[in-house]
């Protein structure tokens, strides 16, 4: 059957390499060194997207939330509270509508990835909704940082402690541009989807009936799916959780979260571990206090990322779940393998890092003794707890499926075609085979025809 203009392969090609672009443009943003200036009468500190990187070396690589914690909770507030609230806020809201955006587009490359070679796709409604979520969460996280911040292109000059100044730099000017190409991204995905005359979609249909080790293929889907769940409910839970580590030592004991602690400071709030680092390391770099707030930051900082990656993977894992319990052979079968294998790998990789990186250890011999030749001990509390839990379910989850996906069987070939008469779709019946056939091209009359048109036709309803 000759493929249609509508799919055409080299104009496919246009907005997924520009979709590509995007997606490398918003990575490059949020790690720029540069994105503004923060005018303070004489003096000027250099902030990236979250922290600042020109600051006095007291405050040397401190974030916004550290300013905003620092100015906001103390009794020696000059005017500044808000401003730092502010580029914590705005930072924030970036991060989350630039995070909906990459998802977004990293789901539009898949798709048409698969699309080039002949797969089963999905929904080509759904792919305009990526195309919309993509640029429109670029768009307003653009427009949500000039607003929170208040921020300028030029300075006037005039600023001062209580009348601080944020002057843009490269990071805005980047998702700036960004958001123009997202808009054109969205724009050529626009014209070779809806422009076009005529459309084909091929849709593999899965038989949820047949026989994987004696079990039948949709239960093995129903437990996957029921640790997929418990592993997903563990994992946000341990991330929302605010007690993960406990120290108990001769002169202080205090509970902490994953970044930050809990009535650790005289004053009584939630202070994140990088701010605390950058005090205790200034006083002293080599002291225990200094190594076991160093620690908890970095320990909390590679599992939110690898532990984002594998929430990443979790999504995309997902929708091959969702066609496969509509009987939906979707996209391309060593991807579908790869996104099962990587929820699994990313989540065992943040939780041996959290463990390794903290040294917090499931113990009841919290006490010990303040040193500056020895870390004071942490003791895991609840929270990694979770830790154990999401992998206890994602192990099995991911051989489950990988097995039963491997054994899937295939019914036939559901072919539509889109048109301007809306003619009805119908049935081709072009191949009845899986991977334990004996024969991959099984001639048709060896089965009766009429059986197979049957379970197709159950199948499609």
């Amino acid at each position: 059957m000759k493929e249609a203009k509508f799919w055409h392969k080299n104009t496919l090609a246009i907005p997924l390499a520009l979709y590509i672009l995007s997606a490398t443009f918003m990575i490059i943003s949020v790690l720029l060194p540069n994105w503004s200036t923060l005018e303070l009468g004489a003096e000027t500190y250099e902030m990236s997207l979250w922290k600042c990187k020109g600051c006095p070396k007291l405050h040397k690589s401190w974030s916004w939330k550290c300013f905003s914690d620092y100015r906001c909770n103390s009794n020696i507030d000059d005017g500044n509270c808000m401003t730092y609230s502010a580029g914590h806020g705005a930072a924030v809201t970036y991060f989350s509508l630039e995070a909906l955006a990459f998802i977004s587009s990293l789901m539009l490359i898949e798709k048409l990835s698969i699309r080039l070679v002949d797969k089963d796709f999905g929904s080509y409604i759904f792919v305009h909704l990526l195309g919309l979520f993509a640029a429109s969460g670029q768009i307003i996280a653009a427009i949500a940082w000039f607003s929170l911040n208040k921020a300028v292109f030029h300075s006037s000059g005039d600023s001062s402690w209580t009348n601080p100044i944020l002057v843009a730099r490269n990071g805005p000017k980047f998702a700036i541009a960004n958001s123009i190409l997202c808009t054109i991204a969205y724009f050529s995905l626009f014209v070779v989807i809806c422009k076009q005359k005529r459309g084909i979609i091929i849709k593999n249909l899965i038989n949820l009936d047949a026989k994987v080790l004696k079990v039948n293929f949709s239960w093995w889907m129903k437990i996957v799916g029921l640790f997929f769940s418990a592993a997903l409910a563990a994992i946000i839970f341990g991330l929302g959780y605010g007690k993960w580590v406990l120290r108990i030592s001769s002169d202080s004991s205090w509970e902490g979260g994953l970044t930050s602690c809990i009535n650790c400071e005289e004053n009584g709030t939630n202070t994140n571990y990088d701010c605390l680092s950058a005090v205790y390391c200034y006083d002293n770099k080599h002291s225990s206090t200094c190594a076991l707030y160093k620690d908890l930051h970095h320990a909390g900082i590679y599992y939110e990322v690898l532990e984002g990656s594998a929430l990443i993977s979790f999504i995309l894992f997902f929708q091959t779940y969702l066609s496969i319990l509509n009987k939906k052979d979707y996209g391309i079968p060593a991807l579908n393998y790869l996104y099962a294998i990587l929820v699994v790998l990313l989540n065992f990789a943040a939780s041996v890092s959290w463990f390794e990186i903290s040294n917090a250890r499931f113990t009841t011999k919290c006490r010990s003794q303040a040193g500056l030749d020895k870390k004071p001990k942490m003791c895991s509390t609840f929270g990694p707890y979770t830790l154990i839990v999401s992998n206890i379910f994602l192990v099995p989850m991911g051989i489950i499926f990988c097995i039963a996906y491997w054994k899937r069987e295939i019914l036939g070939k559901y072919t539509g075609k889109i048109s301007d008469d809306h003619e009805i779709p119908k049935i081709d019946i072009s191949f009845n085979s899986h991977r334990n056939s004996n024969s991959e091209n099984e001639p048709l009359d060896s089965i009766p025809q009429e059986r197979d048109e049957v379970k197709i036709r159950n199948s499609i309803s």
